[in-house]
C-alpha cells in the first residue's frame, strides 16, 4: 500500500463512487490531566459514498495535530513500548443497522510508517464496527513515531432493512479512545446502548489518563 492511504484507504476496485449529501460535527469528552487531550486529536475525513453496485463506503480518517502523545509515553519510552493501555477506534451508523461486507483500519505514523490494524480484535455488531489495539512508539526514518498518529478506516455496507427513504436523514459516527495507564484503565469494548447507539467505552476503575473523540457525519437520502 502506498501513501494513497493517507488521503482514500478504500477498496481500488470500486468505481463511480457518489458522494451523498452530509453535515459534519466533532465532539470530545476531555478528562482533566497535564497530558494529551482530546483536542490534540481531529477528524479530517467522514464521508459517505455509494457505488454503481449498490454499496455504501463510510469513510473515517482522523490525525494528531501535534506531538502531544509523548507526554503521554513519558521521556524514558524506546522504541516498542506500549503508551499505557489499549485504544479503540469505531465506525458506525446511529439509525439503521447495517450488513458489513468488508472494513478495514491502518495506523499511520507522523513519518508515514504504515500498520495495518484491520485484524486486531474487530468487533462488529449491528451498527458498526470497532477495534481494540495497543498504541506503541514506533522507529521510522530514525524518528521516533507513535503507530496511530493517524487513523485510515472505512466499512463497506448495506443497509439491513433496505435504503433509507428519500429524505430522511442518517448519522454515521466515527469515535477513537486513547488511554495512558495500563494499571487501571483499558477500552471495554463496543456496545448498544439503551438508545441503541454503538458506543465506545471504558472500564469503570479509577483514572483521569483518558480521553474520547468523536465526529458524526449526517447524510440526506
Amino acid at each position: 500500500m502506498d501513501n494513497e492511504i493517507l488521503q482514500h484507504q478504500m477498496d481500488s476496485t470500486k468505481v463511480d463512487l457518489k458522494p451523498l449529501r452530509q453535515t459534519r460535527n466533532t465532539d470530545s469528552d476531555d478528562s482533566v490531566t497535564p497530558y494529551s487531550t482530546s483536542s490534540d486529536f481531529k477528524y479530517d475525513h467522514l464521508n459517505v459514498y455509494k457505488d454503481s453496485d449498490g454499496f455504501y463506503y463510510f469513510d473515517a480518517q482522523g490525525q494528531w495535530q501535534n506531538r502531544n502523545w509523548s507526554s503521554d509515553a513519558g521521556l524514558l519510552a524506546s522504541t516498542g513500548d506500549p503508551i499505557g493501555g489499549e485504544d479503540g477506534y469505531m465506525i458506525g451508523s446511529l439509525h439503521r443497522d447495517l450488513t458489513i461486507y468488508k472494513k478495514e483500519l491502518y495506523g499511520i505514523s507522523e513519518h508515514l510508517g504504515q500498520y495495518n490494524l484491520t485484524n486486531i480484535n474487530p468487533d462488529t455488531q449491528a451498527r458498526g464496527v470497532g477495534w481494540i489495539h495497543q498504541d506503541k512508539l514506533v522507529a521510522v526514518k530514525g524518528f521516533k513515531d507513535l503507530n496511530t498518529w493517524r487513523y485510515v478506516g472505512y466499512i463497506k455496507f448495506k443497509f439491513t432493512n433496505g435504503v433509507p427513504a428519500r429524505g430522511s436523514k442518517i448519522t454515521f459516527k466515527s469515535k477513537v479512545g486513547h488511554t495512558w495507564d495500563s494499571k487501571s484503565l483499558k477500552v471495554n469494548g463496543f456496545t448498544m446502548n439503551s438508545q441503541g447507539v454503538f458506543e465506545l467505552g471504558f472500564t469503570t476503575e479509577t483514572s483521569s489518563k483518558k480521553w474520547r473523540q468523536e465526529g458524526t457525519t449526517i447524510v440526506e437520502f
